[in-house]
């Protein structure tokens, strides 16, 4: 038997099956009432919410019926049971000028968003692309999230951050995608650069309703939920 053929069956013995739950087995001596403890396929204890990926997904589109907030909900649906995502819009928030700011202080509907990205472990941005670039609607929400300057490491400090993003157009927002770069690596997040989601010919994606209907797309979506939750996992925040 070829020696290359048996390290390969051996090694693919031990490769996690994905959404694979385990559990550990009592040992001698344990009480009869001690519970067995389940873990995930990322070795996580499953005894409660605190061992839960938190995911805050912030649209970067107002319209009703955006494919970048349709994407957001398949990804909510599509979500594994050990991870939430939370979807936000930036419906409300002002165009950013710094004599309200320096007059009335950070609007209360910012400072609300703050809470609910300090509240995630990771942030997902789901974001459109206007001429070639990102909106400005979702940059605008950038400028009052980093407002006060001393609030930047708080908020976006080491937060793993991952970008995606549907287009009708035949590139799936990748320029706006490449845009969020420097932006975040100013902003001192930590980037997940293990998947790429662009989502082109939405129009052909998304049924009138909002819902995929590109099976292609959809396996997508999922494996890219579930590679930057692990990313999440492996590089907590401190």
């Amino acid at each position: 038997m070829p020696t290359k053929w048996v390290s390969r069956q051996i090694f693919a013995l031990f490769q996690p099956v994905p959404g694979l739950h385990l559990q550990r087995m009592k040992g001698p001596g344990s009480g009869s009432g001690e519970p067995v403890q389940s873990y995930d396929a990322f070795g996580r204890s499953q005894a409660g919410d605190k061992n839960m990926t938190k995911i805050l997904a912030i649209s970067g589109s107002l319209r009703a019926k955006s494919y970048n907030t349709a994407l957001l909900r398949a990804a909510q649906m599509l979500a594994a049971p050990d991870t939430t995502l939370d979807i936000a819009t930036l419906h409300g928030i002002p165009l950013y000028d710094g004599d309200v700011e320096e007059r009335e202080g950070v609007p209360q509907i910012v400072n609300d968003l703050k809470a609910r990205i300090r509240a995630s472990d990771g942030l997902l941005l789901a974001t459109p692309e206007y001429n070639n670039g990102i909106p400005g609607v979702f940059k605008n929400a950038i400028d009052w999230l980093s407002r006060p300057p001393a609030d930047i490491p708080k908020i976006f400090a080491n937060r793993p951050v991952a970008v995606i993003g549907a287009s009708p157009g035949g590139f799936g927002t990748i320029l706006a995608q490449t845009s969020w770069l420097a932006v975040l690596q100013t902003l001192g997040t930590r980037h997940w650069s293990g998947g790429r989601l662009l989502v082109s010919r939405a129009n052909h994606v998304f049924d009138e309703n909002g819902s995929i209907t590109d099976e292609t797309v959809r396996k997508q979506l999922q494996d890219f939920l579930r590679g930057y939750a692990q990313f999440i996992y492996l590089n907590p925040l401190p």
